[in-house]
Parts: structure tokens; sequence; C-alpha cells
């Protein structure tokens, strides 16, 4: 059985992956940083394909990619990414 998430709980996951990029911009700049450290960057390319880190997608799957299967279903995901 698939655990149905309303629109409010992928609404949260949004603003909190949108929160942590926005908490590591600002460590960046208060440790006055050119580049990410490696755990920074881990962080980054967890989140989403937007990190700027080996110019393309990571090979697991993003937190991004947990909420876009949430608002599509599996099947539609399967059918678009898979």
């Amino acid at each position: 059985m698939a655990l149905e998430l309303t629109q409010d709980d992928i609404y949260e996951l949004q603003n909190s992956k949108d929160d942590i990029k926005g908490i590591l911009r600002e460590i960046k700049e208060r440790m006055r940083l050119d580049r990410s450290p490696d755990w920074m960057a881990s962080i980054e390319c967890a989140l989403d394909d937007d990190h700027n880190w080996l110019g393309g997608k990571p090979s697991g799957g993003t937190f991004q990619d947990a909420i876009d299967l949430a608002l599509m279903g599996e099947d539609e995901y399967d059918k678009q990414y898979r």
C-alpha cells in the first residue's frame, strides 16, 4: 500500500529543501568559501540536480526526485524517468 501525501506534505518537503539550500549558501558566505567543501557538496548533490557539481545528474536519486515521485505517482514517474 502506497503512502498518500497531501499537497501540503509535498509543499513542506519542497520548502525544507529550499531552506537547506539557503542554509548552505549562508555557511559558504560566512566562511568566505569559493567552493563547497566535500561534506557540503555531498549535501548539495543529494538535494537536486541544481548543484553545479560534476556537471550533471548524480547516479542516485535526489531529494527532488523523491518529491517528483510523490507528485506524479510511481506509474507516471516510471514512464517518464525509467
